[in-house]
């Protein structure tokens, strides 16, 4: 089962009271990940969303499938897989997620949470505002290398 306390510690989920993290809490699953093992490639089915509890992952662009563009590394209480939460026919991942150690993370399906949502709004809305402002902080990050790169 997973712990109350372990949602507790996810950044996206600090706007939540205990009564919507519990619906988060239902759909969650525990996955481990082993260092050098991949979640997910770029172009593979976006069908989860998952949350840091410890180890780093990192994420990349990929040119060809052996050659990577790391853009950002993050660790505990960060989320990735976003792509899986915009909630669209054939939706595929936009960046590779590796683990660069071993990591624990919880996961959510896809349309188990595109369900919760449409039945609980505000944690939709709540969760969706989050989202967005994690992939405005990325695209920062992005614009800030692109920059660096041109400058």
């Amino acid at each position: 089962m997973i712990e109350m306390e372990d949602l507790k510690q996810v950044n996206m989920f600090k706007v939540l009271d205990d009564k919507k993290l519990e619906n988060m809490q239902d759909l969650a699953s525990m996955e481990s990940v082993r260092k050098g093992h991949f979640f997910y490639h770029v172009d593979y089915p976006a069908d989860k969303i998952y949350a840091i509890l410890s180890g780093r992952v990192g994420l990349a662009l990929a040119k060809h499938p052996d050659h990577h563009t790391w853009l950002v590394e993050i660790g505990p209480s960060n989320t990735f897989g976003v792509s899986a939460a915009i909630f669209t026919p054939g939706r595929s991942h936009m960046t590779c997620a590796k683990a660069l150690t071993d990591v624990k993370a919880l996961s959510w399906q896809s349309e188990e949470l595109q369900n919760l949502f449409e039945q609980d709004f505000e944690l939709g809305y709540r969760f969706m505002s989050e989202l967005a402002r994690i992939i405005k902080d990325r695209l920062k990050v992005k614009n800030i290398q692109a920059m660096d790169i041109f400058t």
